[in-house]
């Protein structure tokens, strides 16, 4: 549906008194008052087209991405063409980028005879999901269907697809699944039970594989709206466990947002260690190029919010985070190996250096440390040692796992004894300090069943603390009345030892009287014996 009448809808529902863009054009089945979204930015997604478009191209980009995304094609191609199905989304971006063509409507009404005189395009960049391709207003069509069009519109040239994974381990693990994703974005015209939807990495690379032609497949963590970690490999091949790679994607999958209920990152490291990560990954991003593709690539989010390209020799060097080991030696209750962890990171910590904190240090095979620069820089004002073991201690308590400390304390009391570990010993203000933050940042934390469970664990153990006190507080109470009572009390056996030894006294007394009342002596010798028996008796 389209004509003038749509036209002035769409500046009616977006309250615009102003003319439509000229580079705005309505081919049909355009959705009105829908929004997909278009994000500022995409950084791994802008990174990938950046190796995969040819210069000089002329592209079209199927289906919503983030204008950082479109303005990395807009400097490689010399025409760019967009088409979404959302009014809101193509009068956004046509306002945005006036230097290209916007098209909207669904991606089946692409004549090219009409609008290109039956020029294909030299490229296809559609990096989100295909699905989000198809308008409501036309029957709802197979997986398949759209991606044979993607395939006519370039049948010979670059083709970047990209392919959501519903086995995904941040899609297994989260609380709120795409299934219950109620946006304009997460809605599609493709039936929900759709058998020609790749499923694995095979699948996704067969599906657009054309000939001889190569194509590389990339896998992106730790979500596929939020990508932050992507690897490029021609056969499938993951990072392997143990190297500076997997370290990175443990911990980008760690701090992946949204509400779990178990830790998405253990799975990935699980899903590591058995070769079987490309079938954990959010999405994958199928590039069918002529040219020579990305054998082996890694792109990390860096300081500058752009995806960096880490060296392959330096993503296969054997390291792992210092937190995951601090991580792991808490799960093992390993208490020597965390002690000797806090103190290198002390020593580490002492030297100086931007973002100390744990996720941001490697250590490799041999022991030693070394930063990581992929990642953006956190400014803080408070003592970075502190703030680093906090950090562990906290995500230690939303996961919610077994650990040496003692089931009542919380992230402060966690942090101020690996503080001790270092031999520093914690002021009463310093870990009243970081306890006034954990209250703040777990009052504000999304409830998960695992720091639910942490959080009614440490409650029981709190009130199992203080009943046992309060008993405890009780016994002694009655055993210092009990002795009181005792010291108040006369003693029947305590008074019969007296007694007796009053008698014999009495009897040595009288003795001695007789004994000197027998002897002629003086009165003042019988006076001296009177004296020294009435002091005897008292």
């Amino acid at each position: 549906m389209s004509g003038p009448w749509v036209s002035w809808r769409v500046e009616e529902a977006l309250a615009d008194d102003a003319a439509l863009p000229d580079n705005l054009s309505l081919i049909g089945g355009e959705m009105e008052l829908w929004a997909d979204g278009v994000p500022e930015a995409d950084p791994v997604r802008a990174a990938v087209v950046a190796t995969t478009v040819p210069a000089g191209a002329e592209v079209l980009v199927a289906g919503p991405h983030a204008l950082d995304v479109l303005g990395a094609v807009q400097s490689l191609a010399s025409r760019t063409t967009i088409v979404v199905r959302g009014q809101r989304d193509a009068l956004t971006i046509a306002r945005a980028m006036p230097e290209v063509t916007v098209w909207c409507g669904d991606l089946e009404r692409i004549d090219l005879e009409r609008l290109r005189g039956g020029k294909p395009f030299s490229a296809v960049v559609a990096l989100g999901d295909v699905s989000v391709l198809g308008s409501y207003d036309l029957e709802p069509r197979s997986w398949q269907t759209y991606a044979d069009l993607l395939h006519r519109l370039a049948p010979a040239g670059t083709l970047a697809v990209g392919v959501t994974n519903a086995l995904a381990a941040t899609e297994a693990a989260s609380l709120t699944p795409r299934a219950l994703d109620d946006s304009d974005a997460a809605w599609s015209p493709a039936e929900a039970q759709d058998a020609s939807r790749p499923r694995s990495p095979r699948q996704a690379r067969e599906a657009f594989s054309a000939g001889d032609t190569p194509v590389t497949l990339w896998s992106v963590f730790p979500t596929a709206d939020h990508p932050t970690i992507a690897f490029a490999s021609t056969d499938d091949t993951a990072p392997t466990s143990g190297t500076l790679a997997s370290s990175l994607l443990y911990r980008e999958t760690a701090e992946a947002p949204g509400r779990y209920a178990s830790d998405p990152a253990w799975l990935v490291r699980t899903a590591v260690a058995a070769r079987t990560v490309t079938m954990s990954a959010a999405a994958w991003l199928v590039v069918r190029a002529p040219a020579d593709p990305a054998t082996e690539m890694t792109l990390v989010v860096g300081n500058n919010g752009v995806a960096e390209q880490i060296p392959p020799a330096t993503a296969r060097e054997p390291a792992a985070t210092l937190e995951e080991l601090m991580l792991e030696a808490c799960l093992a209750q390993d208490v020597p190996a965390l002690r000797t962890l806090v103190s290198r990171y002390a020593e580490e910590v002492a030297g100086g250096g931007d973002d100390q904190r744990p996720s941001n240090i490697a250590v490799t095979t041999s022991g030693s440390f070394r930063p990581l620069t992929y990642r953006p820089r956190r400014e803080t004002e408070g003592d970075p040692f502190l703030d680093g073991l906090y950090d562990v201690a906290r995500r230690l308590f939303v996961l919610g796992w077994r650990n040496p400390f003692p089931l009542a304390n919380g992230p402060a009391e966690n942090a101020a004894l690996m503080a001790g570990y270092a031999g520093r010993d914690l002021s009463t203000a310093e870990v009243d300090v970081l306890a006034a933050r954990a209250r703040t940042e777990l009052e504000q934390a999304e409830p998960t069943p695992a720091l639910v469970s942490r959080l009614l664990a440490r409650t029981e153990a709190l009130v199992s603390r203080d009943h046992w006190l309060e008993s405890a507080v009780g016994a002694r109470d009655r055993q210092l009345l009990r002795y009181r009572q005792q010291q108040m009390r006369p003693d029947p056996a305590a008074e019969r030892r007296a007694a007796k030894r009053e008698a014999r006294l009495q009897q040595r007394i009288a003795s001695l009287e007789a004994a000197l009342a027998a002897r002629p002596t003086g009165r003042p010798l019988r006076r001296l014996v009177k004296r020294v028996g009435r002091r005897l008796r008292r």
